[in-house]
């Protein structure tokens, strides 16, 4: 067994690393992210002149699938700039003919696989690579 001089010392020493390494902000946990149900009845981005602008983040956070004070998950999402995330993402709704012009901002800490952002039909082997940090614009 160990002596009661030894645990202190090693919880001692746990506690000094967690007081070092700083609080985390509300602002940094994306667990602290919830995530909203998007009922689809609202267009993202900004329609103007026949040409659709919208700027996405794929973000991470709390997605609470049967009630705000049911259980929740942790998942990737869509949000629209400066605003909360969406499952399913946002809406993109343009008439026939529209020039579409999307960025991505991937928040992740993993490199993010975009599929489907091509004119269709296209080729379901046509994705868009966005690495962590970094935006791509289609």
């Amino acid at each position: 067994m160990y002596s009661s001089s030894v645990v202190f010392k090693v919880w001692f020493a746990i506690l000094i690393c967690g007081l070092l390494s700083g609080p985390i902000s509300a602002e940094q946990s994306p667990a602290s992210v919830s995530i909203h149900a998007n009922e689809n009845r609202t267009p993202a981005g900004e329609l103007k002149d026949g040409i659709l602008t919208l700027h996405l983040e794929l973000t991470s956070g709390n997605w609470y699938p049967e009630a705000d004070d049911g259980p929740s998950m942790q998942i990737e999402a869509f949000a629209e700039e400066g605003k909360a995330p969406q499952v399913p993402g946002p809406l993109i709704r343009v008439p026939q003919g529209t020039e579409i012009r999307v960025s991505f901002h991937n928040a992740l800490a993993a490199t993010a696989i975009i599929h489907g952002m091509h004119q269709h039909p296209g080729d379901a082997k046509d994705v868009l690579q966005a690495p962590p940090g970094v935006t791509r614009e289609v």
